[in-house]
């Protein structure tokens, strides 16, 4: 490696930390105000864990291509499982080979993958248990994965072994980090079950980020992160020259990011009228993972494809919700516009989709669990006793100042609440002006309340 090239891998190595910084603000601005400076102190506490844990055992069972490992011989062919190299970095050289470079990017990778499940456990997650799960993935999990793809593994030794040209190829992490995360994420879901409030009677209820801007934003910050993630990977990993290899990466890079988030913003805007910036976050950030895998390796035509298709991908689960809508409207038609003020006062939401014959069955076979930020959907069977689908709020059931109607449910608040409430307490403020006795005629309300909140202009 010449001295320009491992300038500009550790320069780009330093910039791998702002995506975990837009990860959690993410993560932050996604959930309720209340967690926010939780989640922020927990994503520090887990890059601290992960940098420790991967510095006693991680980067050992982790190695590089030309160090130490265990193999086995299946059908006289080697192949490599998990890295053998020494406790504690011992014996490490601190010189200007890639063994320093890829050590530094293994420690900022395992931080930034073990911020993933903190997005799946938001608001009912312990601090010790997240550090706890930190622990064992950051010191065994991932370096497992990075083994097989960065370390000499059996994925990388597919090239020689089973003549497939170079092999496995990851240039940013695409299976290293964001595949194991993701599979975290899941089984931190699975385990957790749904957030306090998430399920009422049986029916799902929206649950709105409290800051957008706190997630735009971090959209940004991930941004230069990945920028410095994927060309720090395909120098390492792919042999990308500093050349304009790594011009080719960034600009790759910022066309799948952005072709995912123009892709998300076009089909919200031609279902409702009007794009929703979460939902275009999302689909920024699965541009962002769908460039991981190929920023050095496509031209940027095919980048910006590939990046239309992932943006269509994440909104495809929330725009899919919407056909229940059209069809209860289809069933219910005059009926639901002579008969709203029952709908709205006397019936709860389960009622309403049971009158349209849409009600979802307890045993139902498609069930939604949010991993990380792209809320990906996945298939059970019956019998699983997990919840039933999660619908999408479309933006026209968002009220002017940030609250959450669910569509054909909206009903006015009692008389005494304010119209400027924050959407984050939405449930909570309803269900207590719903049971607060209206104040005598002539008489001041001077009972406290969520619904004399702040106003959110």
């Amino acid at each position: 490696m010449t001295e320009g090239t491992w300038v500009l891998a550790l320069f780009s190595i330093f910039l791998t930390p702002l995506a975990a910084a837009g990860l959690a603000l993410i993560n932050a601005g996604l959930g309720r105000s209340r967690s926010a400076a939780h989640t922020m102190l927990a994503s520090l506490c887990v890059i601290g864990v992960a940098a420790l844990a991967y510095l006693t055992c991680g980067f050992a069972w982790q190695s590089f291509a030309a160090g130490a490992s265990h193999t086995s011989l299946i059908a006289g062919k080697p192949w490599s499982w998990i890295g053998a190299g020494p406790l504690f970095l011992r014996g490490m050289l601190w010189d200007t080979s890639a063994a320093p470079l890829i050590l530094l990017l293994g420690m900022f990778s395992a931080g930034l993958s073990a911020t993933i499940p903190l997005g799946a456990g938001s608001d009912r997650w312990r601090l010790s248990a997240s550090l706890l799960s930190t622990a064992l993935f950051a010191g065994f999990t991932y370096p497992l994965f990075a083994h097989w793809v960065w370390g000499g593994g059996w994925l990388q030794q597919m090239g020689v072994n089973c003549g497939l040209s170079r092999g496995f190829l990851d240039t940013g992490g695409a299976a290293v980090i964001h595949v194991s995360g993701g599979l975290t994420a899941l089984s931190i879901a699975w385990i957790l079950g749904p957030r306090r409030g998430k399920y009422s009677d049986g029916m799902p209820a929206a649950i709105p980020g409290h800051n957008g801007i706190l997630v735009l934003f971090g959209c940004l910050l991930a941004l230069v992160g990945w920028l410095g993630l994927n060309a720090a990977g395909a120098v390492l990993f792919n042999g990308v020259t500093p050349g304009g290899g790594v011009v080719l990466v960034a600009v790759n890079t910022l066309l799948a990011a952005g072709a995912a988030c123009l892709t998300t913003a076009a089909l919200t805007r031609s279902r409702y009228g009007r794009p929703d910036a979460s939902l275009c976050a999302n689909g920024w950030v699965g541009g962002l993972v769908a460039s991981s895998a190929i920023a050095s390796l496509v031209n940027p035509l095919a980048a910006a494809l590939i990046g239309t298709i992932a943006g269509a991908l994440v909104a495809r689960r929330r725009l899919s919700s919407t056909c229940c809508a059209r069809l209860r409207r289809r069933h219910l038609g005059r009926r639901e516009r002579g008969h709203q003020e029952s709908l709205h006062s006397g019936s709860s939401r389960s009622e309403v989709l049971r009158r349209s014959g849409i009600a979802p069955h307890p045993d139902a076979e498609i069930v939604v669990v949010p991993i990380w930020t792209f809320r990906i959907g996945f298939r059970i069977r019956h019998g699983s006793g997990l919840p039933d689908p999660v619908p999408f709020v479309p933006p026209q059931s968002l009220g002017s100042h940030g609250r959450i109607f669910p569509c054909s449910f909206r009903r006015p608040l009692p008389r005494g609440c304010d119209r400027g409430i924050a959407g984050r307490r939405v449930d909570r403020a309803l269900h207590r002006c719903a049971v607060r006795s209206p104040a005598p005629e002539g008489a001041v309300d001077a009972r406290p309340g969520p619904c004399l909140g702040p106003s959110l202009r």
